[in-house]
């Protein structure tokens, strides 16, 4: 039986939810990941290069600070934790301490350094000194992104809350233009939909989050709850 409550039980039970939703999942062709997610080797603490959130030419020290499942949790050196963010194991945008170099990047002291810019070189050489990089073996293959937007309006997936970004969302496809999506977090207010390029990382395949290990939050307060 399906009531319209606030609350919701412990765990979403996909399959359930589907058929009262009347939801088809989205294929996992349409997204940009691996079939079966990458092992996830990091560990808290090891250091790793990562583009810059603000401009792709330029790489930052960071550090992390904690991970879920394929999904690390990622603070930039110098700066607080207010601007931690998070990647996948298997992103493009991190790297091994010293790869900027081959891929003729600049290492630079990222907008919200709370040094002096002019010192970051020398910041980061001494942060260095007794940190742990993270192994190669850590930083797996980037997956394929699929070749055109294969997406449907009323299909089910996961999808990173771009509010709260440690969050994963149940969701699903609003609309459909070209090469972007418009994308819905299941059970709240339209002001957090939100719109994206097709292959972006942080959409999902229904289920996604179970394979991982990652917390899958429950739909928001406009949702319905399934009872057994």
């Amino acid at each position: 039986m399906v009531s319209e409550v606030n609350k919701y039980p412990k765990s979403l039970d996909w399959d359930d939810y589907l058929k009262f939703s009347n939801g088809v999942p989205a294929p996992p062709k349409c997204f940009n990941h691996h079939l079966e997610p990458p092992m996830n080797e990091f560990l808290i603490n090891y250091k790793l290069e990562v583009t810059s959130p603000d401009n792709r030419d330029f790489v930052h020290l960071a550090t992390v600070v904690g991970f879920t499942g394929q999904r690390l949790q990622l603070r930039l050196d110098g700066c607080d934790n207010a601007n931690d963010f998070f990647e996948l194991v298997d992103s493009d945008t991190i790297s091994p301490i010293g790869t900027y170099k081959q891929k003729n990047r600049y290492f630079a002291a990222p907008l919200r350094f709370r040094k002096d810019a002019a010192t970051y070189a020398s910041f980061c050489r001494q942060i260095l000194k007794n940190a742990i990089a993270a192994p190669k073996t850590c930083f797996k293959d980037p997956p394929t992104k699929p070749e055109k937007n294969m997406f449907e309006v009323g299909m089910k997936l996961e999808a990173v809350d771009i509010k709260h970004p440690s969050n994963i969302c149940p969701a699903t496809i609003k609309n459909v233009d070209n090469n972007m999506v418009e994308i819905h977090l299941d059970g709240w207010d339209q002001m957090n939909d939100f719109r994206c390029l097709y292959y972006s990382r942080s959409l999902f395949p229904v289920g996604w989050c179970k394979k991982t290990g990652h917390t899958l939050q429950f739909p928001g307060p406009k949702g319905l709850h399934i009872q057994h």
